[in-house]
Parts: structure tokens; C-alpha cells; sequence
């Protein structure tokens, strides 16, 4: 009987456990990052992409090949952010498991990788520019304008144009106001972010861009209902953009679309699954696992990163 009491005394604090676990995990950006997305559709976010590295938001250029495998495989539809914000204004319908693939920062592994193995798949995408981050600006890492208009212009042996190039901003400065901003010289900051990037970037490829993408994704569930959310939506509309690309945060709008990052952490495949499934518990237990497998192992490759191990 004592046995039993025991057992009893320690249920609370598993069911508190298990409560603010699943909690966690409903938040958790993996897991659950697109339970609210418009229509269900996942839309995938890549950084860098390299013959060989351990950076975490980049993945290996044989990681790469097997993700668009995988989608290859399990009959994904390969759509852009333009046709995925076409089908949410009821204009365009859906195709069959649709997904829509974005690159962000101009990295040149996009150009070398997901550029090349893209066309070979004939699968479409949305690149994200950050409108300084260049080549030709000295930035060694990134992709030039004459890459990245050769992505725009692209079209396959059906003569279907593949892939957008859509804004990331001038420098990938945080959109959010500074200590003491007031609303008012928030929105004259943001002006030059909007407008000067869809003009240097319609200047120098010759079509403009139709997305914003927010550096950083966004600053977490709520945002949306703050005044700066307001503030760029009202400019990205005043410039003519038409969607607004955010981060790990929910929304049910026509305009504003969460994405997910790729790291490459390890446990690619169980991500990638998560990512897919948008967050669809088919399994409590097996998913509340899968979650803590893949939390541990961030957190042991973050602890890594932070000890100079990688």
C-alpha cells in the first residue's frame, strides 16, 4: 500500500510534466510550425547550402539532393510563394502535395546546389534577396546579380518559368524598432527597407519582386498583432508587394506566411518529417519522443557550437 501512495504522490507532477511538455511542444517551431499555416500548405526555408559543413542553419549539398529525393519520392508539388499566395485569394488551385521550397540570403551553395538540382528535378522555388548582399558588394560568400538573374530567367524544356526572386530587405537589419523609436521614425526606417529593395532588385534583374521575407522571421507568436506588423504591412502594400514571408509564429491571413527552417543538426529525416506533416499528431506518444529526440539534439549540437567543438 505505502508502494502505492508513492506511485500517487509522484502522478501531479508527471501530469504537470507531460501537460507543459505537450504545451512546449505546440510552440516548439518543428513540430507544430505549420498547425495554423492558410491552408496547410508547408513551406520550407534553406540558408546555406556547401560541399561539406557543420554550420547550423546550412546542410550539406548530399543532405540537399536527398531532401529533394524525398520529395520526389512521396509525390510532393514543388510550387512558388507567388502560386501558394494565388491559390490562398481562390485565383489558382491546389495542385497535389503541394510544398513550396524558399531560399533565403543569397548564399552561393543556392546557386551551385539547389539552382543546379532544382532544374534537374524541374522543381519550382522562391529565392529570398538580400538586396546588399552580393558579389558584387564584396560579399564573398553570396551569390552575384548575374546568378541570381540567371535563376530568375530560367525557364525548362516546357518553357515554364521555375523560380521568383523575391526581397529579404537592404542588409538583413532586424525590422523591428529601437529602444526610444517612435512609431513614426520606425516607419520612415522601414521605407528605404521595402521600397529601395524591390527597386534595386527589379533594377538589376529586370522583373520585381512580388514577397518581402523579414529578416530573422519574426519575433514570436503575438507579433502580428503589434503596431510594427501593422507599420510594414501598410508599406509593403503601399510598394505593391503582395505577401509577407514571416518566421517560427502562427497565422491565418491571406497575406502573411510562415516558414520553417532546415538545420543542419543531425536527425535531418525525423525534421524533415515534422516539417511535412505541419505538425499533425498521428501518434501521441511517438510524436512527444520524436520531439524530445530532436530538442536533445539541439541542444547537444548548440552546447558543441558554443565550445568551439564545431
Amino acid at each position: 500500500m505505502r508502494k502505492i501512495y508513492y506511485a500517487l504522490s509522484w502522478l501531479p507532477v508527471i501530469l504537470v510534466f507531460v501537460y507543459l511538455s505537450h504545451y512546449y511542444m505546440r510552440l516548439y517551431p518543428i513540430s507544430l510550425a505549420f498547425k495554423d499555416q492558410p491552408n496547410d500548405i508547408p513551406v520550407v526555408v534553406y540558408h546555406g547550402i556547401e560541399k561539406n559543413t557543420k554550420k547550423e542553419h546550412y546542410l550539406t549539398g548530399e543532405d540537399f539532393i536527398n531532401q529533394l529525393k524525398y520529395f520526389k519520392k512521396n509525390n510532393y508539388t514543388p510550387i512558388t510563394i507567388r502560386e501558394y499566395i494565388s491559390i490562398l485569394n481562390g485565383k489558382s488551385s491546389f495542385p497535389k502535395k503541394p510544398i513550396v521550397l524558399t531560399f533565403h540570403d543569397n548564399h552561393y551553395g543556392q546557386y551551385r546546389y539547389a539552382f543546379k538540382y532544382l532544374k534537374e528535378y524541374d522543381f519550382k522555388a522562391s529565392f529570398f534577396v538580400v538586396a546588399k548582399w552580393t558579389k558584387d558588394n564584396n560579399i564573398k560568400w553570396a551569390m552575384s546579380w548575374d546568378e541570381i538573374k540567371k535563376i530568375n530567367s530560367y525557364k525548362n524544356i516546357d518553357g515554364n518559368k521555375l523560380f521568383d526572386i523575391e526581397a529579404h530587405s537592404l542588409a538583413h537589419a532586424a525590422l523591428t524598432r529601437k529602444k526610444g523609436e517612435t512609431l513614426i521614425m520606425f516607419e520612415k526606417r522601414m521605407v528605404p527597407e521595402i521600397r529601395d529593395t524591390r527597386l534595386i532588385i527589379g533594377e538589376k534583374i529586370g522583373t520585381s519582386p512580388k514577397v518581402f521575407a523579414l529578416p530573422g522571421g519574426a519575433n514570436g507568436p503575438g507579433w502580428e498583432d503589434k503596431s510594427e506588423y501593422k507599420i510594414i504591412l501598410k508599406l509593403l502594400k503601399k510598394y505593391q508587394y503582395t505577401g509577407l514571408q514571416t518566421g517560427h509564429y502562427f497565422t491565418k491571413n491571406n497575406w502573411s506566411i510562415s516558414g520553417i527552417s532546415v538545420h543542419n543538426i543531425g536527425l535531418k529525416d525525423l525534421e524533415l518529417e515534422f516539417i511535412l506533416n505541419r505538425g499533425k499528431q498521428t501518434n501521441y506518444l511517438l510524436d512527444y519522443l520524436k520531439w524530445l529526440l530532436t530538442v536533445a539534439n539541439r541542444s547537444f549540437v548548440k552546447f558543441k557550437i558554443g565550445l568551439g567543438i564545431y
